[in-house]
């Protein structure tokens, strides 16, 4: 049973809210997010056992593409610094 308080309460809060209910809206609201969640969580689990897949089936390819970006990323900071010395750099 309910507190006089309690049921002040939620009638105040049921009038403010143009008669809805402001704790249900809230629990409908917090289910809705975590159910957000979950989905997400899932997501990210079924992304990981992807990558797991494909890289159990292509071993060599997964080290090779890393290694290629790491190529990839060296031949930029060169080019940057290469940039940097004949412009200036003014953080430096």
């Amino acid at each position: 049973m309910t507190s006089w308080d309690e049921r002040a309460e939620g009638e105040a809060g049921r009038r403010i809210l143009g008669g809805s209910d402001f704790a249900a809206d809230m629990r409908a609201g917090l289910v809705e997010m975590a159910r957000w969640q979950r989905e997400a969580l899932l997501s990210d689990r079924a992304v990981e056992r992807a990558a797991g897949a494909i890289d159990a089936l292509l071993p060599g390819e997964s080290a090779e593409l890393e290694a290629e970006g790491k190529m990839r990323e060296a031949r930029l900071n060169e080019a940057r610094a290469a940039l940097r010395a004949v412009i200036g750099d003014d953080d430096e």
